[in-house]
């Protein structure tokens, strides 16, 4: 397996039972206007029984996230998960 480095989820689309996900890539900065643009990289077409297996997946760590938040750095200096 491969990984693809993408920066941030763009556009979800449902249709026919199969959910589109387009994620994209920084491809410039414009410093004057401090503005991104993004670009597609990557189209992920997955069933919806899928998907809502992923958001649920998604949530779980999603609610870990925020408890490690809470509880503050680990003693000796361990932030790793």
């Amino acid at each position: 397996m491969s990984d693809l480095f993408v920066d941030r989820l763009g556009n979800v689309a449902i249709a026919d039972g199969v959910v589109r996900l387009d994620f994209l890539h920084l491809a410039s900065v414009d410093p004057d206007k401090k503005q991104a643009r993004m670009e597609p990289t990557l189209r992920v077409a997955i069933p919806l029984q899928g998907f809502l297996q992923a958001v649920d997946m998604l949530a779980k760590v999603h609610a870990e996230l925020r408890q490690q938040a809470t509880a503050g750095p680990r003693p000796g200096g361990d932030t790793a998960a």
